[in-house]
């Protein structure tokens, strides 16, 4: 009887074993058919996401252009103006200093004069000489 049971256990051994493996693979294949299905319904979000980012990445290249292109004008306009104003600053320098010169002279002169005239008519209009 041991025979028996020795065959009856391996035959049973073995029918699980099978039964485990037809188990396995028949839960393998609702798996790959679940993955499947979500993937399926996956896949337009999916390439919509792609159409997204890559309109996102030619937004973003255009920005970055465009930002470039912004700075350098503006770097171009700050050197413009700071190369006129120093012009303009240099040009009113050139025209305004003669004339101020000028100007302070004949105001010194006219002052010396004034003070000269002012000590004469306190002497009594006499002469340094007298």
């Amino acid at each position: 009887m041991t025979t028996v049971a020795g065959w009856i256990t391996a035959i049973s051994v073995l029918v699980i074993a099978l039964a485990l493996t037809v188990g396995l693979a028949a839960a393998a294949v609702v798996i790959k058919r679940s993955v499947s299905r979500v993937l399926e319904a996956a896949n337009p979000a999916m390439k919509r996401a792609e159409a997204t980012i890559s309109t996102v990445g030619g937004i973003a290249e255009t920005v970055r252009t465009r930002t470039d292109e912004i700075s350098q004008t503006v770097e171009e306009t700050v050197d413009d103006v700071s190369r006129k104003v120093k012009t303009t600053t240099s040009v009113i320098e050139d025209a305004v200093r003669p004339p101020l010169i000028g100007m302070a002279s004949m105001l010194a002169g006219v002052s010396k004069g004034l003070q000269v005239w002012t000590e004469l008519s306190k002497k009594g209009g006499k002469s340094r000489g007298e």
